[in-house]
């Protein structure tokens, strides 16, 4: 009789040719084409470039380690644990991948997912947390306990802090009775208390919309980075992220400064950059019209003088002054070395439009002299 290590190295090799169209069993483990195989709904994304690595593997060496399946929905089989093997089988241009089929009870299948991907190092801290809180939130369903209480609704709770304090104690002992770990065990492994309330810290109170905007950011890798994030309140994390996914910054804390030394919005400022830039889009009648309008509006004293002569060395330098303000903003875009708030755009703006105002002859002025 021929050991159960051989069959599987026969299997393995067998697993990157071509052979016939029926499924073997060697062992526990089947041959099974790979288009009787869907990938279905996975918890962390199909890395490409680490799938292109494992294609490549599998060209030269076969398949290492088979994938686990289970009765599928759409096609035969489903995978449960392997996805990345998966599709590097498919990129690699197998026709058969060796697989073991498991349970197909969803539950069992999430949690082993779950359980295959914690374990392994190449984890970045955002699929880490996602993970976490997923494992604990299956063992509480295992154990009869309502996951819906440590809910993302902790991070909308002013004190989300003490509660995810709570959670992370109470997720502790819920991982120390599914598994009777001990305190020491469970430090080994990852499963510490504070180590739960880190990843549950990101996965609770980092936004999923910009957690999607970071994945490719060297940010994401960086838990120390990612735990700065998810402190500041949610508008504040939208601003951090989007410096640092257009280069404006390289850190949080950068970014944070960045944000800090930017001026507050001029309410003055904003009311005279909306109605110039209507004023800008006006047709000449429509223009007449309005300054007709305006006349009647403008305080005692100030008066619209059209016609007369304008004094083109003063009018000369108010453009000269509004070109150094535009070229000074156009020079901070062109550099990316300083931000350039929408208020300061729309200040130059205006302070360029009433300029080519007085330049024309169109004079906001007080008093008769």
């Amino acid at each position: 009789m021929r050991s159960t290590s051989s069959s599987r190295e026969r299997a393995s090799r067998m697993a990157a040719r071509p052979i016939e169209p029926s499924p073997e069993i060697v062992g526990h483990i089947f041959l099974v084409p790979l288009t009787d195989i869907e990938l279905g709904q996975r918890l962390r994304p199909i890395d490409l470039d680490w799938a292109d690595a494992l294609a490549n593997i599998m060209r030269n060496d076969g398949q290492l380690t088979p994938i686990e399946i289970c009765k599928g929905s759409t096609a035969p089989y489903c995978v449960v644990a392997g996805g990345h093997r998966f599709v590097a089988a498919q990129r690699a241009g197998l026709a058969y991948i060796l697989a073991r089929e498991v349970s197909s009870d969803s539950a069992e299948r999430r949690m082993r997912e779950v359980q295959e991907n914690l374990i392994k190092r190449d984890l970045d801290p955002i699929d880490r947390a996602a993970f976490m809180a997923e494992l604990i939130a299956l063992k509480k369903v295992q154990m009869g306990v309502d996951p819906a209480k440590d809910g993302r609704a902790a991070s909308a709770n002013s004190r989300w802090q003490k509660q995810l304090k709570e959670e992370a104690a109470d997720a502790n002992d819920t991982m120390t009775d599914a598994y009777g770990w001990s305190d020491e065990i469970a430090q080994r492994f990852g499963y510490s208390r504070r180590t739960i309330e880190r990843d549950l810290l990101l996965h609770r109170r980092l936004l999923p919309s910009l957690v999607a905007q970071l994945r490719d950011n060297p940010i994401a890798r960086n838990a120390t980075q990612l735990r700065a994030l998810a402190k500041q309140p949610d508008r504040l994390q939208r601003a951090i992220v989007e410096l640092l996914v257009e280069g404006g910054a390289r850190s949080v804390s950068e970014a944070l400064a960045t944000l800090n030394q930017r001026p507050k919005a001029d309410p003055a400022t904003k009311r005279l950059s909306a109605f110039i830039g209507t004023f800008q889009r006006m047709g000449a009648a429509e223009k007449k019209g309005a300054l007709a309008q305006l006349a009647a509006l403008l305080p005692a004293g100030f008066t619209l003088r059209e016609g007369e002569e304008t004094n083109k060395e003063t009018n000369t330098a108010g453009l000269v002054a509004a070109l150094d303000a535009t070229f000074a903003i156009v020079a901070k875009l062109a550099t990316g070395e300083e931000m350039v708030d929408d208020d300061e755009i729309e200040a130059a703006r205006a302070q360029a439009q009433i300029a080519l105002f007085e330049y024309r002859g169109i004079k906001i002025g007080g008093g008769a002299k």
